[in-house]
């Protein structure tokens, strides 16, 4: 019997061990933002280790609570949860949005920034003021498009490291993207349907998704643009991605 008892009790600790463990790790909200200096370029993690990376200055506003990570040459940022404890086994689980940006937003491994142009200010302001808690992860590429690398670039990160890691709820994982990233987010969809919850493809079509769906974009009030999916994205999510600041009208 205390022999049965003291395995018990070892089986405890062990499991006891791991969950704080993961808990921890690389993903930090307290991570300091590192901007990319030319004359010092930092080196890369180990081929599929996460890690820590810089960006560049590319915007007219303050992205510091996007920190920079970098994972099989993908760069990309993450926000944290408002209610994010780092350590803390609290029980909680978080949502999370990735957003793939257009064409236009490609860049270098160390600019890491100018993807975050088009709704990453909107999304930042609905973590930062409790409408959305939940993570957003913003990749980004540096050829223009996005491919089958990056897919299963980000679900090794979410299955190796967001829910481990970082108290990510698996099963609220959303992609949404504009234009190019549009076609992005329907690839992904197709790719991973048991990873991803819900989708909002924005100015992109898709001829191999055979799911019969619903989807209107293209309305504009005042300087945004609405979009309106009511098969595709769970009606939580509505309230915070259906509006994208556009370009200025010339």
């Amino acid at each position: 019997m205390k022999q049965l008892y003291r395995l018990l009790l070892s089986f405890a600790l062990i499991i006891s061990a791991f969950v704080v463990k993961a808990q921890t790790g690389v993903l930090n909200p307290n991570d300091p933002i590192v901007v990319y200096n030319a004359a010092s370029p930092p080196t890369q993690p180990a081929w599929g280790t996460l890690g820590k990376w810089v960006k560049t200055n590319r915007l007219n506003w303050t992205s510091t609570s996007f920190k920079a990570y970098i994972y099989k040459g993908m760069a990309f940022r993450v926000k944290f949860p408002k209610s994010y404890q780092y350590g803390v086994v609290d029980g909680k689980k978080y949502p999370v949005i990735i957003f793939f940006h257009g064409v236009g937003e490609k860049g270098t491994i160390y600019d890491n920034e100018f993807q975050l142009y088009h709704g990453g200010q909107v999304h930042m302001n609905k973590v930062d003021n409790g409408d959305f808690d939940g993570f957003l992860i913003y990749p980004q590429n540096t050829d223009g498009f996005f491919g089958a690398g990056h897919y299963s670039n980000l679900v090794e990160l979410i299955n190796n490291y967001f829910v481990p890691q970082a108290k990510v709820d698996i099963n609220r994982i959303y992609v949404e993207g504009l234009s190019g990233g549009g076609s992005a987010t329907w690839e992904m969809i197709i790719g991973y349907p048991k990873i991803v919850a819900g989708a909002s493809p924005i100015s992109a079509a898709s001829l191999s998704f055979k799911t019969p769906s619903t989807l209107l974009n293209g309305h504009r009030s005042g300087s945004s643009r609405v979009v309106w999916i009511p098969i595709l994205i769970p009606e939580p999510l509505r309230k915070y991605i259906m509006l994208l600041p556009l370009p200025a009208q010339t």
